[in-house]
């Protein structure tokens, strides 16, 4: 039997492949002339009402559709620490829409000046005094942040011990009527803070649901006065009781 033979079809490739490229550098041309139309110029840039941003104005003037609103994101996210995120929409023909999340402060964090802290531990708001806050001032962090830099998350496990302990004592209910002012977390199986009225709590690195439960049982018990303790110390497997000296 005779064999067949095949014809490549070599025109026919030819073919689709002048109208590939032809509609190619159609796509090509339509692209550079619409990113060239003054229609499309980002004129507006909205955002919510209060939104303190920087490095925006870079943007104004810009072809809407040639932004790499992805990049134009993490680059604005970089410039505004105190934003967990920064997206850019578009808005047709001529505006971008900014949708924010911000960061919620969980403490200050004293160094050479103040510093907001979040509880993925990530520093942003620097200023040289502490804010008309309710937040706990964290302390004993000199040596460990020698170099702090905004918007960055620092991997610290003195830092996440102190976090931590703020975010138990914040979830215990029993604890609602005490505040913590400041914590110091020099070293971390001496950590200690000090809750209003001026009481010390020495409480280490291990069990803080346990001892913070020992605690709330500690102030609220009949008969105590907490403004008469001088610290607590929950280091141990008995807590020890030092009242302030009355004369």
């Amino acid at each position: 039997m005779k064999k067949q033979k095949y014809h490549f079809p070599v025109k026919l490739i030819l073919s689709l492949l002048a109208w590939l490229l032809l509609f190619t550098f159609m796509l090509a041309f339509l692209w550079r002339a619409i990113t060239a139309i003054d229609y499309f110029k980002v004129k507006e840039i909205i955002a919510p009402a209060g939104a303190k941003i920087t490095g925006l104005s870079y943007l104004e003037g810009r072809n809407i559709w040639a932004l790499d609103l992805k990049k134009e994101s993490r680059f604005l996210s970089s410039l505004n620490p105190t934003y967990k995120r920064i997206r850019l929409v578009r808005v047709f023909p001529d505006r971008l829409f900014l949708d924010l999340y911000q960061r919620r402060a969980l403490a200050y964090i004293k160094i050479f000046k103040y510093f907001c802290v979040d509880k993925e531990q990530v520093l942003f708001d620097a200023s040289l005094e502490v804010p008309d806050t309710d937040l706990p001032v964290i302390t004993g962090l000199n040596n460990k942040l020698t170099a702090p830099a905004l918007g960055r998350r620092y991997n610290s496990p003195e830092l996440a011990l102190a976090l931590n302990i703020i975010s138990e004592f914040n979830s215990s209910g029993p604890l609602g009527s005490f505040k913590i002012s400041t914590i110091d977390i020099l070293n971390l199986n001496n950590a200690s803070f000090f809750i209003l009225p001026g009481i010390e709590v020495r409480i280490g690195r291990e069990g803080l649901k346990d001892k913070l439960n020992i605690l709330s049982n500690l102030l609220l018990q009949p008969g105590q006065e907490p403004a008469d303790i001088k610290y607590i110390d929950l280091r141990f497997k008995e807590p020890v009781v030092k009242l302030k000296d009355v004369h």
